[in-house]
């Protein structure tokens, strides 16, 4: 395939494409700092008092919340950073049409126990950008169409290195033609962008196709993802909890998994025979929440455990997307890096597209001097 050709797919991608990479793009950036615009935004639900008057005890808070909302049941309690509150989620008994109850999140202060407030998951600002890059608002089929696009993406970074491999030989990338008209200082932004830019956006073409397809795949092959990938390893002795309260599975768990942080402890359903709990045991390329505890209710046991750190690589790989996407990894700054590079792509499509429309400019121009010179003669 030749030059020409290349240029032109390239081009054609990005003139189809490039209106929606430039919102992933924006979106992608805003929802790497998804819990810390949550709090700046909230900041009355994520309020931690100064002094700890008592030790908070998730079985009071558990019964205080259900208190007040009769026909619901705990799912989860959820734990954040130690300065922000922790959520505890309750849902309803039973959800028809003529039951209009919600699920709810509730807020409570970890140092006293206070409830700072509750809302409905499912609304507000940053859920609504998180849905749009993830799905677009469209459920599966909108994530299969953002899979798409992250295809688009992935074509256009393999066209654009093709391209400009040999321009790399001639001149220097840093090089930008100031004063020589906006084409030339477009394109010499758009490759000196592109070519510095290409590990970032390629590690988010990938993953985000992975992300889209890869689930359904995977499930329509093998089984559901989770089931496939966290298998948990059966104790050979399990562990005892004495007396059996939500404060006694914090404390065992604890105790029994010292390199671990709990992300939560949930129920899932009503009358639910299991309980789960979700670890973090810190590794920066494994999604935090992966790792799994499940406890027996009826033997008041933790009887199985899934650690992704010590399973097979494809496990470790599944695991790997999320902090490879949104730039989990590294800490606060992998996420300044990723939220700043994150624009690059949408970038690149604005400076893509200004090549595109001053090259037809200066064509249109090329063949109106050709008409007249032939009219003349």
């Amino acid at each position: 395939m030749n030059k020409k050709t290349l240029w032109k797919i390239h081009a054609w991608i990005g003139l189809y494409t490039g209106a929606m990479i430039l919102l992933f793009s924006i979106t992608g950036s805003c929802i790497v700092f998804r819990k810390e615009l949550d709090a700046i935004l909230n900041p009355e639900l994520y309020k931690v008092s100064q002094s700890k008057k008592e030790i908070v005890s998730l079985d009071e808070i558990s019964k205080k919340v259900l208190s007040k909302y009769p026909g619901y049941y705990l799912h989860h309690f959820k734990f954040n950073e130690e300065d922000k509150a922790f959520e505890v989620k309750i849902k309803p008994e039973t959800k028809s049409s003529k039951n209009k109850k919600k699920d709810l999140d509730f807020f409570i202060d970890p140092n006293n126990g206070d409830i700072n407030g509750f809302r409905k998951p499912e609304t507000g600002l940053l859920y609504w950008v998180a849905k749009l890059h993830t799905n677009l608002l469209g459920g599966k089929i909108g994530r299969y169409v953002v899979g798409v696009f992250g295809i688009a993406l992935l074509l256009m970074l393999v066209g654009g290195l093709l391209i400009y491999s040999n321009f790399m030989k001639k001149k220097r990338v840093t090089q930008i033609r100031w004063g020589e008209g906006t084409r030339k200082v477009s394109a010499d932004w758009h490759k000196l962008l592109g070519l510095t830019t290409v590990p970032f956006n390629l590690v988010w073409a990938i993953t985000g196709i992975t992300l889209a397809f890869l689930p359904s795949i995977i499930e329509a092959s093998i089984g559901k993802p989770n089931e496939t990938f966290a298998k948990p390893k059966i104790l050979e002795n399990p562990i005892a909890i004495n007396p059996f309260s939500y404060d006694q599975i914090a404390n065992t768990v604890a105790l029994n998994f010292r390199n671990a942080k709990i992300k939560t402890i949930r129920e899932a359903y009503k009358d639910n025979p299991f309980i789960e709990v979700k670890l973090d045991y810190g590794s920066p390329l494994i999604k935090d929440d992966a790792a799994k505890l499940y406890i027996d209710k009826d033997k008041k046991q933790i009887i199985s455990h899934f650690d992704p750190r010590v399973a097979s690589l494809s496990t470790k790989l599944f695991y790997s997307q999320d902090p490879l996407h949104y730039g989990t990894f590294g800490g606060l700054w992998s996420k300044i890096i990723y939220s700043i590079f994150g624009l690059s792509s949408g970038i690149l499509c604005i400076t893509g597209f200004v090549i595109y429309l001053k090259r037809n400019q200066s064509k249109k121009k090329i063949n109106s001097s050709k008409c007249q010179t032939h009219l003349q003669l």
